[in-house]
């Protein structure tokens, strides 16, 4: 089965999609939950990158060196790039468990910046789009005397 998803173009969107999917369900349903997930995967973003990315390049060229011993470094180099672009024919990929590995973590690494591109892009839509769904609440801007005042009235009624 992984074989034959890992060649679809529609993989990492399907992936992202179903992603964003939990997402919504989950700040709808558990909204403390949400906002501790989300601010947990903010602070582990950038690590998770380098990781991802390091981690990948370096088991491409593991996994090239055992597939192709007398290939020089500068071509498995550029055979692990094609690697992270998923630009390389699956059954290389599948050749051995190095490889394989690095494209899941190839894929993590997609998810993951395209996750943070897309949440950055459309940030402000989708913070109008949780405003509309609030019902019942009130904003007073400052809390000074008359700010304080007014909060006193609106709690009183």
């Amino acid at each position: 089965m992984w074989k034959s998803l890992s060649g679809s173009p529609w993989l990492v969107p399907a992936i992202l999609l179903g992603m964003v999917g939990v997402a919504a369900i989950l700040r709808r349903r558990q909204p403390r939950l949400y906002r501790d997930v989300s601010q947990r995967m903010r602070q582990c973003a950038a690590p998770l990158v380098l990781v991802c990315g390091a981690g990948a390049v370096s088991l491409a060229v593991w996994g090239l060196q055992r597939q192709c011993p007398d290939s020089g470094l500068l071509r498995r180099m550029y055979e692990a790039i094609q690697l992270l672009l998923f630009n390389m024919d699956a059954e290389a990929v599948t050749a051995n468990w190095q490889l394989r590995a690095a494209s899941v973590l190839s894929i993590l690494l997609t998810l993951t910046v395209a996750g943070g591109g897309i949440l950055l892009l459309f940030h402000e839509s989708w913070q109008t789009l949780a405003l509309r769904g609030t019902r019942g609440h009130v904003v007073v801007c400052g809390l000074g005397g008359v700010g304080s005042q007014v909060l006193r009235d609106l709690l009183e009624r």
